[in-house]
Order: C-alpha cells, then structure tokens, then sequence
C-alpha cells in the first residue's frame, strides 16, 4: 500500500510473483502455467494502462484538451508532438536547443502536476 501522499509504487518482480502465487494458494487455485500466466498479466497490465489513461483524459479540462489536440496538428513544419517524440540525436548545441523548445513547449501545456498523482512512476 502506497504512503500517504505518495504515488504508488510498481511492486518488484519477486513481490510480484510472491504476491501472485499467494493469491492462487489462497484460493486453493492450480496456478497456471508461465505462458499462460504471463499472458493474463499482460491482459490486465493493458486493461489497467487503458483505465488509467482514461481517468487522466477524464480530469482534463476543455483548455488542456485544446492544447493537447494542437500537438497534433500540422504547423507548417510538421506536427509538434513528432518533435517532442523525436531522439534528441547526438550532443551538441544544436539537439541542447532543440531539448529545451521540447521543454517550453510542454510547459506551454499549462498541465496540472495533479493530473498523473495517481499513476505508478513507470507509466
């Protein structure tokens, strides 16, 4: 259980797997195999990415929403969110420059620190 205050922690593949062992023991469960196994955490690890995408896309506001969508459009020097989703390439002054209009444009966001509260670090 996460801290008060804290955002919840992704627990280790040991806890993990103790976790989900002790579940099935629990309930007196034949555990399934690891392939199997594997593919119904996938399952759930998608369903879980899907729900927590739609509760932060349901905390946005109309303003946020706007400028969200505006990454996508075509600035006459193509969409800005391929820039920001784009390799910082190799070190030099120029990739410096460009990281940091990456910066200011999402700060331009105006996104609420509370909107990703809730979410595990990793997501």
């Amino acid at each position: 259980m996460a801290a008060v205050g804290h955002a919840p922690r992704e627990p280790t593949l040991s806890a993990l797997e103790d976790e989900i062992t002790g579940w099935f023991a629990a309930r007196r469960v034949v555990r399934p195999g690891s392939y199997r196994l594997d593919r119904l955490v996938r399952s759930l690890r998608a369903g879980h990415d899907d729900a927590m995408l739609a509760a932060v896309g349901d905390r946005l506001d109309d303003g946020a929403r706007s400028r969200l969508n505006a990454l996508l459009a075509d600035d006459g020097e193509g969409a800005a969110y391929t820039r920001l989703s784009a390799d910082p390439g190799k070190p030099g002054l120029d990739s410096l420059l460009a990281e940091i209009a990456k910066l200011e444009l999402v700060r331009g966001l105006e996104l609420s620190a509370e909107l990703l509260a809730a979410c595990i670090p990793t997501l």
